[in-house]
């Protein structure tokens, strides 16, 4: 998880998903996203504070089939 040790706030969240989709609104910490095809992703969010600072976080994503 980013931290904020000086309290200043983050001004934006952007949110790749791997997928080829780049949200940057709303500005949320968590935002929903849906998968179209089963594949391994690796998501990422760029954070970045008022004073200009960033801090980029990775998480990797698998998608399965749907079991019938």
């Amino acid at each position: 998880m980013a931290e904020d040790p000086e309290s200043i706030g983050f001004l934006t969240y952007q949110w790749s998903f791997g997928d080829g989709t780049v949200s940057s609104l709303p500005p949320e910490l968590y935002i929903f996203h849906t998968y179209h095809a089963p594949g391994n992703y690796v998501c990422t969010l760029i954070l970045k504070t008022t004073d200009g600072r960033q801090k980029t976080l990775f998480s990797g994503v698998l998608v399965r089939p749907p079991q019938n």
